[in-house]
């Protein structure tokens, strides 16, 4: 599954149901790829520090926050 595509619409629908601070509210990168099934929090971890993930473009770090706005992929897509 590594090579989906986790699309910002997914990880802004996951933001918000745990969300209910304002739009520019962040939450951790592994909690929202795990809430927009991609896998376990300890799963995106691990994708994380093996570098499968990238935010805007650019490979995400453990312990990255995002918004809703920010476009998250993981794999080659």
């Amino acid at each position: 599954r590594w090579s989906s595509a986790v699309k910002s619409s997914l990880a802004a629908a996951a933001m918000k149901k745990t969300s209910g601070d304002s739009a520019g509210s962040t939450q951790k990168l592994h909690k929202v790829l795990a809430q927009a099934g991609s896998g376990s929090r300890r799963a995106m971890e691990q994708w994380i520090a093996e570098g499968k993930v990238t935010v805007n473009g650019e490979v995400a770090a453990l312990g990255m926050r995002v918004g809703p706005h920010d476009v998250i992929q993981v794999g080659r897509r």
